[in-house]
């Protein structure tokens, strides 16, 4: 299995990588022996012979190659939240990869640090709503500090944005630049 696995990465490589600069054949030969160390030694040749052929298979493409990088991290590297991590991470990416292109230097890291401190927050509720049970969770939530937490939290974010929005409405050329 592990022939016909290398077999077809080589296939796949071959095919890719045709007419490329040294360089680019140079990187997926450390990208797949990198891969190759890491899942042998942490999770066995089984997980390995997939991961290679979806490794081969997505090279050509940057973006689905960066989602691959994302899942092996996610599924590898953390996994006690893997799921919990993935979701965030791969909207991170697909956010920061469709902003690549925008060349303003204010524009483009804006959704990178919205997203980023976005899912701070919601990284901790994903993996609150799936280890405990619904009735766990309808405890906790209606439980009167937790409730008076929620609106306290909900109403100082809904001021901060109203008075920020009633600055930037009366003086707009008053941000820095």
């Amino acid at each position: 299995m592990l022939f016909f696995t290398n077999l077809f990465v080589f296939h796949a490589a071959a095919a890719t990588l045709a007419r490329r600069s040294a360089r680019t054949v140079g990187l997926f030969l450390v990208g797949y022996f990198v891969l190759f160390l890491l899942v042998l030694v942490l999770l066995g040749r089984r997980a390995f012979i997939l991961l290679v052929v979806a490794y081969a298979s997505l090279f050509a493409s940057p973006v689905l190659l960066g989602f691959f990088a994302i899942f092996v991290l996610s599924f590898v590297l953390l996994q006690p939240y893997a799921f919990e991590t993935f979701i965030p991470l791969a909207l991170i990416y697909s956010t920061l990869w469709r902003v690549r292109r925008v060349t303003s230097r204010f524009v483009r890291p804006l959704p990178g640090r919205w997203s980023g401190g976005f899912w701070r927050g919601v990284v901790s509720i994903i993996h609150l709503a799936t280890e405990d049970s619904v009735q766990t969770l309808w405890s906790t939530f209606v439980r009167p500090e937790v409730r008076e937490a929620l609106w306290m939290s909900l109403a100082s974010s809904t001021l901060a944005t109203l008075l920020v929005g009633w600055r930037a409405f009366l003086w707009p050329t008053a941000w820095p630049a």
